[in-house]
């Protein structure tokens, strides 16, 4: 497993793409050749790699598992609500008109 720079691609988002499900599964180095394969078709399933590598891994333990492994989304922490400060605080009454 090389971490050469020419394995990786940074003018695109990513370098390789997995097609996981759709007309033609297999790894493609672009995502205009991905796009084209599932678009249209339902239920596709693909991702995008940094390295060509990490794709054909990722495509190699689908083939022999059948197991898709999407990365997971970071789960937002849960916002506790905000507290009032001012509950135990005097204030003067104002007048309102």
């Amino acid at each position: 497993m090389s971490r050469r720079f020419s394995n990786y691609n940074f003018t695109n988002r990513y370098a390789a793409y997995v097609v996981f499900k759709g007309r033609t599964p297999g790894v493609y180095k672009s995502w205009k050749e991905a796009e084209a394969l599932v678009n249209g078709y339902s239920g596709s399933r693909y991702q995008g790699f940094a390295s060509i590598e990490e794709a054909k891994r990722a495509y190699r333990r689908f083939l022999d598992e059948g197991k898709i492994v999407l990365k997971t989304k970071r789960k937002t922490k849960q916002k506790k609500p905000l507290k009032s400060n001012m509950e135990n605080v005097d204030l003067p009454p104002w007048e309102l008109d």
